[in-house]
């Protein structure tokens, strides 16, 4: 099968003084939405992701941290009113940066 992957591009939206994003995902879905700082790391509120299929699933995003940087990232989907979640990444920093 094919390997998914995304990219987001992040942005200062200095007239709704908040940071704004879009993301472009490898099967040409889309989606555009916000990061809220909060006490526990990122918010990303409700959000419509488009499939390259056209099919729609809203979905929000929370990633937490720690002293050494994200550690969690949390996303979930709301497929028929109730939030579901999807998926849970964690991270562990396995050394330093290569230089």
């Amino acid at each position: 099968p094919a390997v998914y992957s995304g990219e987001a591009v992040y942005r200062w939206d200095p007239r709704a003084r908040r940071i704004s994003y879009d993301y472009y995902a490898s099967d040409g879905g889309t989606s555009a939405g916000t990061a809220v700082p909060s006490a526990a790391g990122i918010d990303f509120p409700e959000e419509t992701y488009v499939g390259g299929d056209g099919q729609t699933m809203v979905m929000r995003t929370v990633q937490t941290g720690g002293a050494e940087g994200y550690v969690r990232t949390t996303s979930a989907r709301q497929p028929d009113g109730s939030w579901r979640e999807m998926f849970t990444m964690r991270f562990t920093r396995s050394g330093p940066a290569a230089q």
